[in-house]
């Protein structure tokens, strides 16, 4: 892990005399110092969002409760919707414990909304903000209407 570390501090810091990075001495250096970049947008807005999602589903328990039972799905199932809005491997973590009908709008639901207030959210804040707004409400309409039309297929139980 240490090294790593090192590797890390080497490659991304300038050194105080102005010693350029490591990669920039390379060939496509500028490149890869370019991701290296994105990867740390990327981080950092991961960084964010689980903190984000655990208080919005403390903060949201009724209101999510309420979403929940309107579409049939147990408390589990209605937090893990809003997991997915940051990453859906908690989403998936948390899985096991979904009903089956919340199981499957689960998964429509992260088809398209996963990932939009971290990855997908730091990768177009690192690229070009402007296409923020956009991203966010494609992404979101894009889930909602997979979540609407999961319903019709959806077990009922």
């Amino acid at each position: 892990m240490g090294n790593r570390l090192i590797f890390l501090y080497l490659v991304l810091l300038r050194r105080g005399d102005g010693v350029a990075p490591l990669f920039t001495h390379c060939e496509g250096g500028e490149a890869i110092m370019e991701g290296l970049e994105v990867i740390g947008a990327i981080a950092i807005a991961l960084a964010g969002a689980y903190p984000l999602v655990k208080f919005l589903t403390t903060v949201l328990k009724g209101p999510l409760g309420a979403l929940g039972k309107a579409l049939g799905m147990n408390d589990v199932a209605a937090a893990g919707l809003v997991a997915t809005l940051a990453n859906n491997i908690p989403m998936f973590g948390i899985f096991k414990d979904m009903n089956p009908r919340g199981k499957v709008l689960n998964a429509a639901f992260q088809v398209a909304a996963a990932f939009s207030l971290a990855d997908h959210l730091g990768f177009a804040a690192a690229n070009n903000a402007s296409l923020i707004g956009p991203m966010l409400g494609g992404k979101l309409v894009a889930g909602v209407l997979g979540l609407v039309v999961a319903t019709f297929f959806a077990p009922k139980e």
